[in-house]
This record gives C-alpha cells, structure tokens and sequence, in this order.
C-alpha cells in the first residue's frame, strides 16, 4: 500500500469572532476512491480571566496567617488554576537585597 504522494492543503482563514470550526481532510487516490475525516477545533484567542478577591491590599505589612482567595473564569471553560509562588526579598539600609527560597502553594 502506498503512502505518500502529492499532497494539497488549503485552508481559508477562520474568522476570529467565531468559537469553533471543523477541519475536513478528503484523500483521493489515482483510481477516484475518496475518503473524508473531519475533526472539529476551538478557537480560543482570549486568555481566561484571574481575580484576586480577598486578600490584604497591596503594601501591607503581614502579621499573622493571611487568607488569599481567587476566581478564574473563561468562555470555553476553565481547564485549571495553577500555583502561586511566594518569594521574600529583603534590604538592608546599604541597599543589599537577599531573596528568600520560592515556596509554591496549590490550590
């Protein structure tokens, strides 16, 4: 059986504002036999949304255990929410910094 051969591929540009489209591939051979396979794809150019929303304000100082809470939302779906990484960086009155080991926490 043979493989190969000529190949053709032609492809019209896909609006954007359309969600989703079907690629269909049609194979003929040399005596007209033909064949079609279609597989349908999302089209998703946005990135999902993350919101903070609780959470101490920007600049304030932490002195205890402090509950940090989020959303994600997207209009195919959210597939996950990933890690977060906490880093401490410090100063001294010199202007030397040191940082700390990153931690990951997962949710």
């Amino acid at each position: 059986m043979r493989t190969t051969g000529p190949l053709r591929f032609s492809m019209t540009s896909i609006n954007p504002a359309h969600r989703s489209a079907t690629v269909v591939l049609r194979v003929q051979d040399a005596a007209g036999h033909a064949a079609t396979a279609s597989l349908p794809i999302t089209i998703d150019n946005i990135a999902p949304a993350a919101t903070i929303t609780r959470a101490p304000k920007n600049g304030t100082t932490l002195t205890r255990v402090t509950e940090v809470a989020g959303t994600a939302a997207d209009r195919n779906g959210v597939a996950k929410v990933q890690k977060f990484t906490v880093q401490l960086r410090a100063y001294d009155s010199a202007g030397d910094t040191r940082t700390s080991a990153a931690r990951t926490y997962r949710r």
